[in-house]
């Protein structure tokens, strides 16, 4: 799986990298928490639920705010204001060390356009030196203390082991705990029912290519489409989305590649916005 973190100047591994400064539990009540459905959820509500709040997009919002790619967003939001748009924010591969006064505005402009803001915080699996809770937690901390309207957390590095669901468990009640509404899990591959429920969504597919149907159609029967998204990079031209919209509740599709493909956004991203609107 590809690890969603923003490569700077440098090439660096999946999950180091950062943006650098131009001067050097329970399922969560919240405006989104409803696109999560426990594993016992009534799938056919949720496929009625999916039809009447349209898929919209997950964005890895991995570049600084003076970027134009922030602004490309609030952009495009305000051109279809009814397509939902999350945008992950990634300072350092998580928080940083320190409050940013350029994140804060950068925010500030995202919400205010109806973008929804959610921090990156990378989990080693669950297994790495920087996995263990009270270091997850003290990023959590970062985000809900120097961004106190920042809506949610995105998992990174999540685990397809069902032996980690107490691990994810313990996140995901101390994210509510803090009045964040929003989780979002990356395994970026299916999943055992043990790690179902646990956050609110679950990136189910992040690989280079459009997912086949039957990838992303794994658990749409049984749950609906709330719980899940996919992210497809490499991909040259952007296809058509809604046969596959319908399966989860947020995607995102680009055109990058390589070692990085989260630097930028796709070329065809105002038409992607489009493409999920009325």
């Amino acid at each position: 799986m590809r690890v969603l973190a923003f490569i700077c100047t440098c090439v660096v591994g999946c999950g180091s990298g950062s943006t650098t400064a131009p001067d050097g539990g329970p399922i969560q009540d919240g405006s989104i928490a409803d696109h999560a459905t426990s594993p016992d959820g009534d799938a056919s509500a949720d496929a009625n639920d999916a039809s009447i709040e349209p898929t919209g997009l997950i964005v890895p919002l991995y570049t600084y705010p003076t970027d134009g790619t922030w602004t490309a967003i609030i952009q495009a939001k305000t051109a279809h204001p009814t397509v939902p748009i999350v945008a992950v924010i990634n300072p350092n591969s998580g928080p940083g060390t320190s409050k940013s006064s350029d994140y804060a505005t950068g925010i500030t402009n995202l919400q205010t356009a109806g973008v929804i803001v959610i921090g990156y915080v990378p989990t080693g699996y669950g297994t790495a030196s920087y996995s263990p809770l009270p270091n997850v937690e003290a990023q959590i901390d970062a985000y809900a203390n120097w961004y106190p309207t920042i809506e949610g957390i995105f998992f990174d590095e999540m685990s397809n082991d069902a032996g980690e669901a107490s691990y994810y468990q313990s996140l995901a009640t101390y994210v509510a705990s803090k009045n964040l509404s929003i989780t979002v899990g990356n395994p970026g591959a299916n999943v055992p029912d043990a790690l179902l429920g646990i956050f609110a969504n679950l990136v189910i597919y992040e690989s280079g290519g459009m997912p086949a149907t039957s990838k992303v159609d794994a658990y749409y029967s049984k749950y609906g489409s709330k719980p899940f998204s996919f992210i497809a990079y490499g991909v040259a031209s952007l296809p058509a989305l809604q046969p596959l919209s319908v399966y989860v509740r947020w995607l995102y599709v680009t055109d990058l590649d390589g070692s990085n493909p989260y630097g930028a956004l796709p070329s065809y991203f105002s038409s992607e916005v489009a493409a999920l609107g009325p």
